[in-house]
């Protein structure tokens, strides 16, 4: 695993190591979406994103589309229900991951189950700039009593959403080109394309 890899993953399993600790009902469909925050808002205000997330429109709404694969492999490898599920012997990436996090199956009220993510360990804000701590912690307080259908819903209606076509890729800026200056969206773009080109040269 080079050292990128190991930067992202850690500042994912934290970012959900956070939101299991300050968020009710957090499950899996709820951090998918909770990511997919955190990601505009941070756009918004600051420029880039703070994951380096590929969020794709699925009927749940927006999903990113690692994280998701890496969770589904947690759960699909241990297909156990209302059991406390800790994973040690995945390979290379969710093998990391599964470090942070345990996931337990549920039912909840309405009939249907829910994959509720737990820590495995305390939370490290070391692998965040300032800025994106407070945007992390700005989401929990935000959608903290929310639930996973209330926010599908909420997604749902947003044009990023309804602008994309079924299974396609989301284009995060769409969430803030009317919300911002043209000369403001004209940065991000900016950034954007130096840091795709750093990832080309560079890795």
């Amino acid at each position: 695993m080079n050292l990128r890899k190991k930067l992202e993953l850690n500042k994912i399993g934290n970012i959900l190591i956070y939101l299991s600790k300050n968020t009710n009902y957090f499950g899996v469909t709820k951090a998918n979406k909770l990511f997919y925050y955190i990601d505009c808002f941070h756009l918004l205000k600051y420029g880039r994103t703070v994951t380096r997330e590929i969020y794709k429109k699925l009927p749940q709404g927006p999903v990113p589309s690692e994280l998701y694969d890496r969770i589904k492999s947690i759960i699909e490898l241990n297909n156990q229900d209302n059991e406390e599920i800790y994973v040690d012997d995945l390979r290379d990436f969710n093998e990391y991951l599964a470090g942070f996090i345990a996931i337990r199956t549920e039912e909840i009220p309405d009939g249907r189950k829910r994959h509720t993510i737990i820590a495995k360990r305390e939370f490290e804000e070391k692998w965040f700039s300032e800025s994106e701590l407070s945007v992390i912690k700005e989401v929990a307080a935000t959608f903290k009593d929310t639930n996973a259908k209330e926010l599908t819903e909420k997604t749902h209606k947003e044009k990023p959403y309804l602008s994309t076509e079924e299974n396609n890729k989301i284009d995060l800026k769409i969430y803030v080109k009317d919300k911002i200056s043209a000369e403001q969206y004209a940065e991000i773009e900016h950034i954007e394309k130096t840091t795709d080109s750093m990832l080309i040269n560079y890795g």
